[in-house]
């Protein structure tokens, strides 16, 4: 079994991590979670929503919201899928 103060300790890292960044990004920035979806984005463009929520650990919900603030400040453009109106 892990040791469960090693996970305590490195998920208490991750959130101050995320603060700072969030701390020295300048105003009008990309966001910590803005970059995860570009980089998602750069190794395969049009990926689905939800294939790209699930390399994020994002649900359905999340991840449209995040794409639709990337989209509202012009950093993503959505397009929808020919062979299945759905996505």
């Amino acid at each position: 079994m892990p040791d469960r103060r090693l996970i305590f300790l490195l998920n208490v890292a991750q959130r101050r991590l995320q603060r700072y960044l969030a701390a020295q990004r300048p105003k009008g920035g990309v966001t910590p979670s803005q970059t995860g979806l570009l980089f998602v984005l750069g190794k395969r463009d049009g990926v689905l929503m939800s294939e790209a929520g699930a390399a994020l650990d994002l649900g359905m919900p999340g991840i449209s919201g995040l794409a639709d603030r990337m989209v509202e400040a012009g950093l993503i453009a959505k397009r929808a899928d020919p062979d299945d109106g759905r996505a």
